[in-house]
């Protein structure tokens, strides 16, 4: 009886783990992805200062979540988008327009994966 109860327990644990793990990943994702289309909607604007602010916004928040994240999710996804961010600030400081919005979609595409990559399907777990 005894044996039952732990399993269902380290089962429930484990689902339970999952599903908090899912919803951390989907709101950083979901706030990295709204920053980087407001640089984008920025930089289209002109507006570079307002940009680079909205940036440096990115990597602060990237350096607060970047330790939980490289615990949950694979490195080689934490290293293309520090590499992104990093062309990304750099396209951003010299104001090279059509580069940043290049690799911002980049980085747009990396924040969305990592949500989707993450999700819970059989194509995942395989």
């Amino acid at each position: 009886m005894f044996k039952k109860i732990l399993i269902i327990a380290l089962f429930l644990g484990t689902i339970t783990f999952a599903v908090l793990q899912h919803v951390y990943i989907k709101n950083t994702s979901d706030v990295f992805l709204s920053y980087c289309k407001e640089a984008i909607m920025y930089v289209n604007a002109d507006d570079f200062d307002s940009a680079k602010e909205k940036m440096e916004l990115i990597n602060e928040q990237w350096e607060k979540s970047e330790k939980t994240l490289e615990a949950l999710i694979e490195h080689t996804e934490i290293d293309n988008i520090e590499r992104s961010l990093r062309l990304a600030a750099s396209y951003l400081e010299s104001e090279e327009k059509s580069m940043f919005l290049s690799e911002a979609q980049v980085l747009t595409f990396l924040f969305g994966h990592i949500e989707y990559i993450d999700n819970i399907a059989l194509e995942n777990i395989l």
